[in-house]
């Protein structure tokens, strides 16, 4: 809705997907070769340039135009090339949709009930489905910082029959492994007057069933 309302076409849908789920794709497409000799993108290094080996580039406008180009090339060939058969393609994408990192939305209500059957929503899904738990980071520091996060957590989850009811404990142990130099200001520094390297994130839980109570 909003594209539309910027000056862009009425679109019949729309998918997201992250730097892994690119990855995966380059193993249809083959290697994306980046301008100015500056090497290739193949499934095994392209999550850690998007992520972070990007800004090493000092020229943000030559920044954003790899980045383009690089998104063009990969769906141009994808759409181009033969691919393998659907087993393959669902093998391959379909922990993707599992984890959140593949989803889409189709204005065609029955194509979006499809998408919505086979994990594609990426929503967590109605409380009559039982119980399901989204941890989300945010970047409050305006900074790139991100790739160097490290989170463990832990979910376990005890039902009361009787009662109707269910009791969760989440363990969530975050870890800034950021340097404080050897990268570019633009990955590192922050907005919010902190020092260099240091992380400011923002964290939401998003619970399927209602909440009644925490501690």
């Amino acid at each position: 809705d909003l594209y539309h309302q910027a000056g862009g076409p009425n679109v019949d849908g729309v998918f997201a997907l992250d730097v892994y789920t690119l990855a995966d794709l380059l193993t249809f497409t083959g290697p994306v070769d980046l301008p100015d000799g500056q090497g290739r993108l193949v499934p095994e290094n392209a999550p850690a340039f998007l992520l972070n080996d990007q800004y090493d580039l000092t020229d943000k406008v030559e920044r954003v135009d790899l980045l383009e180009t690089v998104s063009r090339v990969a769906i141009e060939e994808l759409l181009s090339e033969t691919l393998p058969e659907p087993s393959k393609i669902l093998d391959r994408l379909g922990p993707r949709a599992a984890q959140g990192r593949l989803a889409g939305y189709a204005v065609d209500p029955d194509e979006q009930t499809l998408f919505e059957r086979i994990g594609l929503g990426g929503t967590l899904g109605p409380a009559a489905t039982g119980d399901g738990l989204a941890v989300v980071f945010n970047n409050a520091g305006g900074n790139k910082i991100d790739f160097y996060m490290d989170a463990v957590a832990e979910y376990r989850v005890v039902t009361d029959t009787q009662s109707n009811s269910a009791s969760a404990t989440l363990d969530l142990e975050l870890r800034n492994l950021a340097p404080a130099t050897g990268e570019p200001k633009y990955v590192i520094d922050n907005l919010v007057g902190l020092p260099q390297g240091y992380s400011r994130t923002y964290v939401s839980l998003y619970t399927r069933l209602p909440v009644s109570e925490t501690k």
